[in-house]
């Protein structure tokens, strides 16, 4: 659903509940793109220019193993239901979901693809693709990004998790028709023989345009923020899956807890109440070059994603380059997790000076390349106050330095944003940082970038915000509707469900964005 023309908002009431009811999503008219003159003011109609470049943008997949001993949905409890505005949650009632909205999204990107003459020259994924840095969860979503016919239960296993009946825990939603509190209090519905259809065999279509893919802090940290030592890895292998915590104990101390989880998760695991369950040794954190294997040896174009025969030796993190010919640009990816613990973004020193080199190379060899940055976060999102990381003057300098870089494409904070960059040598030029919100979490968007050069050499990139494709109907359990049960519940969320500021201003959605020429 193209967002220019409709979009979805609230339908007709599913389901009653004490304080929230449960709506389905119906089509409301769209939002037209608007102007974005932060940098610059054309002199030329929109589409008086050539296409320069075609790009989808997806990501925050939070691909996620539900039955990881290594995930912590109680802290939910910690401030109740339907509560909170702003909560990183531990919890989604639709995260069993994700694969089939992920596999949505990828449909709608390949028909997107097929619709125009200009093709998609890439697709950018931009970090947290998995949620809890396990070799599993990247395998599996390896699988969907490649195609074919599997079930989840081949990379995770039997399902053993808050959402399943044996739980016995009503303060999660569950499908089956027992009694819980989002029924109670917010209206959910049953969806009986959901859990069954989501552990079925499906067949996945496969990522049929070229794609590459950043790291983000879910890749590199224990839920996005804990760092990774010996005794959790042990843990979220193990026999034990967290049920809940001393709620008073925890509350008391819960700004110290919440530090300490960055520096070692295991000071919260320590004090749960532990249910037994099936250990899978395949749930074993990544390294940074077991990762950087996977998707070097991942199906579909370009070969190695980027990352195949790259040296990562000596590099505080995985990140590299890729020049497409074909349409003349030079993709930079940065990677901006910090792997002592805490979700901000970092850059440091030795990242920077390599980053640097790759900018002066290209405006050596190739002047008029275009120039696209991929990171998780934003420049906007980096903890420049962590020691140890460059300042923002830095950064931004050696960015704006050979003038090549239209956009730095980012995710992380699960919102539509774009904010500009003015160079200040350059009037008119800069760049535009490019937020775009996640899949996992309402609006659960992805968005088309296209790029057109003026005749007078400046840029026009006009940005479109979609939604995939999905079943309405409640009782299809087809892909397309478990993607539709997804995106109800995420639009249902108490805590940034549809109408929320996840969704962005609207010249954060549809916008074109304007760059002067370079000079």
């Amino acid at each position: 659903m193209d967002t220019s023309k409709e979009k979805l908002g609230f339908g007709a009431v599913e389901g009653r509940g004490e304080s929230h009811d449960f709506h389905a999503l119906t089509a409301e008219p769209g939002e037209e793109h608007v102007d974005r003159l932060d940098l610059h003011r054309p002199a030329f109609p929109p589409r008086s220019g050539r296409s320069r470049l075609r790009l989808a943008h997806l990501t925050d997949f939070q691909f996620l193993d539900p039955g990881s001993p290594a995930r912590f949905e109680f802290v939910n409890k910690l401030v109740g239901l339907a509560t909170m505005e702003k909560f990183f949650p531990g919890h989604r009632s639709q995260e069993l979901l994700v694969p089939f909205a992920v596999e949505a999204a990828i449909r709608y990107v390949n028909q997107l693809d097929e619709e125009r003459e200009r093709r998609f020259d890439m697709c950018l994924i931009s970090g947290d693709s998995v949620d809890n840095t396990q070799g599993n969860e990247l395998e599996a979503l390896m699988a969907i990004l490649g195609g074919g016919e599997f079930s989840l239960e081949d990379y995770f296993g039997p399902y053993h998790g808050v959402q399943s009946p044996g739980w016995e825990d009503d303060f999660y939603w569950h499908p089956d028709p027992v009694e819980d509190q989002p029924k109670r209090m917010l209206g959910y519905p049953h969806a009986e023989g959901l859990m069954d259809e989501v552990r079925a065999r499906h067949r996945f279509q496969g990522l049929q345009v070229p794609w590459l893919m950043s790291n983000g802090n879910h890749e590199v940290l224990i839920q996005g923020m804990g760092r990774l030592n010996q005794e959790v890895a042990g843990f979220a292998v193990g026999g034990a899956k967290p049920r809940g915590v001393d709620m008073e104990a925890t509350l008391a101390d819960l700004p110290q807890l919440a530090s300490a989880f960055e520096a070692d998760p295991q000071s919260l695991f320590a004090r749960a109440v532990l249910e037994p369950i099936e250990a899978n040794a395949r749930r074993a954190p990544l390294t940074r070059d077991q990762q950087a294997a996977i998707l070097a040896k991942a199906g579909g174009a370009p070969a190695g994603h980027g990352l195949a025969g790259v040296d990562l030796e000596g590099r505080e993190g995985l990140y590299f380059s890729h020049y497409d010919a074909a349409s003349h640009t030079f993709y930079v990816f940065l990677d901006t997790a910090k792997r002592g613990g805490g979700a901000d973004g970092f850059v440091g020193a030795g990242q920077l000076a390599w980053l640097e080199g790759e900018l002066a190379a290209t405006a050596e060899t190739d002047p008029e390349a275009l120039v696209v940055i991929c990171a998780h976060h934003g420049p906007q999102e980096i903890d420049h106050a962590h020691p140890g990381c460059v300042t923002r003057e830095e950064l931004l300098a050696t960015v704006h330095r050979y003038g090549q870089v239209a956009l730095w494409i980012c995710g992380h904070t699960h919102e539509n944003l774009i904010d500009a960059f003015a160079d200040p040598g350059r009037p008119g030029r800069g760049f535009f940082s490019v937020t775009t919100s996640s899949i996992m979490d309402w609006p659960c968007t992805l968005r088309e970038v296209e790029v057109f050069e003026m005749p007078d050499g400046s840029l026009m990139a006009e940005t479109t915000v979609h939604h995939f494709d999905y079943s309405s109907d409640p009782h299809d359990l087809s892909v397309l509707g478990l993607a539709g049960w997804h995106l109800r519940l995420a639009a249902n969320s108490p805590y940034v469900g549809l109408g929320r500021e996840l969704e962005g201003r609207r010249e954060d959605r549809n916008a074109r964005l304007w760059l002067g020429p370079r000079a």
